[in-house]
């Protein structure tokens, strides 16, 4: 009587701790805390030390939520299991004898069950469980040959990279790749359309940038396109002169001076070498004519801030060089930027990309000329008058039209029969 009395008072304890534990877990797997409650988690484990048969109720109430449709209390759960596996052999036995379900709900070996939603959570708990199972199979794996085999299983049949903190599958890799591929067709495509946009439109920007910039020669002209008409004789004479180079420029178109002398025959001799200590000529002579010296140098500020005001004379370069910028910065500018964003997107590196690359280049320069010539046009205001008198003709166009003899604004009343319904309007 004693033994079954002992058997009962176990069996009543059993039943009275069931609805405690299963109030833990449900507390534990539900509260939506990234973090297990310590105090909670410290009951459970209380409890489950007391009996074996708790661990199963446990184990069987762990593996109930980890079937639920939210990554959340799957999450939670399984850091619930983690507490519980490194502490107990029996709730090891029992949670590798179901490896595979394990693995299928919180890795996601089985594609056709992903994991529940929200997805962020989902990520979490799938890293999770991929570093524990590594952590389990290095502290554990030995003792438990089924551990090791799942472990296995994932490195080489899932091929998962447990130095990976992304734990991405060969699965997840393959949709990266199909994705990848699908963009890079959509790319290639978009980059045959923009070569043929290209090659149509090239012709017409390369008239483009032909138009403005015979303007801008037509407005400031290069010096470097006017040149001086040289005569023969003064090639040669530049030739023979070299020597004079070394020459100021003030001295250099000087004729050549003679001082006549005072004195004849031989004293005048004796005279001139006794005066070797006398001035020379040249000092003299840049003295008297107050040079002051053989060489000069000056600075010449030349103003870079250039303007070009309308006139009579330049209207209509003005007016073609204006429609000419339009273009190029409204149309053929933003389509040459997009052409070289999808040939780099397409990774497409040859004639195209260059050829789109350099006829930016000549826009841009087009446009900061077009910028730096400070152009002042009236054409603003020529179209605000155009407007003005537009509009003036158009309330000219309506025509005072004199009153009809007989017409009456007001239908008597003995004459709206003749005009019949709409006159009794």
């Amino acid at each position: 009587m004693l033994p079954s009395n002992g058997k009962d008072a176990k069996f009543s304890g059993h039943v009275k701790m069931e609805p405690k534990l299963e109030e833990l877990v449900e507390s534990l797997t539900t509260s939506g805390e990234p973090q297990l409650i310590p105090e909670k988690i410290k009951q459970l484990k209380k409890i489950c030390r007391s009996s074996d048969e708790h661990i199963r109720h446990v184990y069987h109430l762990l593996m109930t939520q980890l079937n639920q449709e939210h990554a959340e209390i799957r999450l939670s759960a399984f850091q619930v299991v983690g507490e519980l596996f490194s502490r107990s052999h029996l709730f090891r036995t029992l949670l590798i004898s179901n490896f595979q379900e394990f693995l299928e709900l919180t890795v996601e070996t089985d594609l056709e069950q992903p994991l529940p939603p929200p997805k962020e959570v989902a990520q979490k708990l799938k890293i999770l469980a991929i570093k524990t199972v590594q952590e389990w199979h290095e502290k554990f794996g030995e003792a438990y040959k089924k551990l090791s085999l799942g472990y296995h299983f994932l490195k080489k049949n899932k091929k998962v990279d447990f130095q990976d903190v992304r734990s991405r599958t060969v699965t997840e890799r393959k949709r990266e790749e199909e994705k990848q591929k699908r963009l890079e067709n959509i790319y290639k495509e978009k980059a045959k359309r923009a070569q043929t946009e290209m090659e149509e439109m090239l012709e017409d920007i390369q008239s483009c940038l032909t138009e403005m910039e015979n303007c801008f020669s037509l407005l400031l002209p290069d010096p470097e396109q006017f040149s001086l008409v040289t005569d023969n004789k003064d090639d040669d004479v530049t030739k023979n002169s070299a020597p004079d180079d070394e020459q100021p420029c003030c001295s250099k178109d000087l004729p050549q001076l003679t001082v006549p002398s005072t004195s004849h025959g031989p004293e005048a001799e004796e005279n001139s070498s006794d005066d070797g200590d006398s001035e020379p000529v040249e000092e003299s002579f840049i003295r008297e004519h107050g040079l002051g010296s053989h060489s000069y140098a000056l600075d010449i500020e030349i103003s870079t801030d250039m303007k070009v005001n309308e006139n009579e004379d330049n209207t209509d370069v003005l007016n073609s060089l204006t429609d000419g910028m339009k273009m190029a910065k409204n149309k053929y500018w933003p389509a040459v930027q997009s052409w070289i964003q999808i040939f780099t997107k397409a990774g497409v590196s040859g004639d195209g990309l260059k050829c789109a690359i350099d006829v930016k280049k000549k826009l841009e320069a087009a446009m900061k000329k077009h910028k730096e010539m400070n152009v002042e046009c009236k054409t603003q205001d020529r179209e605000m008058v155009s407007n003005a008198v537009d509009s003036d003709d158009e309330d000219n166009d309506f025509e005072e039209v004199p009153e009809k003899e007989g017409y009456e604004p007001h239908i008597p009343d003995h004459l709206r029969a003749e005009y019949g319904e709409f006159g009794q309007l």
